[in-house]
């Protein structure tokens, strides 16, 4: 049996499109954490080293941090492609749990 899924009017955006959850932005945010704090630190020029020193006394971590985040933010861009690019859209989500799972890996290695 095929199952029925009834989404509202409420759960399309103008496009037509499926609105993305709202845990799915929450999720890419932080695996993307570092591109938002290294955005941030760049928005405030005077404090922004002091930031980066604050949050990353370690710069080998913060360079792990930003290699690890490209892939939650090359999601954040690809979610403006769903339509176009159908195909990665729906593998890029193994994508994002592979980055997930070094990325706990990387965390245990640090705290071992």
């Amino acid at each position: 049996m095929i199952p029925v899924l009834n989404y509202s009017p409420d759960d399309y955006d103008a496009k037509g499109q499926l609105r993305l959850p709202f845990s799915f932005w929450a999720i890419l945010l932080l695996q993307a954490r570092t591109w938002v704090l290294f955005v941030a630190a760049g928005a405030s020029r005077q404090q922004g080293e002091s930031l980066l020193e604050l949050f990353y006394p370690d710069n080998h971590a913060f360079w792990l941090g930003l290699a690890l985040g490209i892939p939650a933010a090359l999601g954040l861009l690809l979610t403006g492609y769903r339509q176009r690019l159908p195909r990665l859209w729906r593998a890029w989500r193994w994508v994002l749990v592979v980055t997930l799972l070094l990325t706990l890996g990387v965390q245990f290695t640090a705290l071992w």
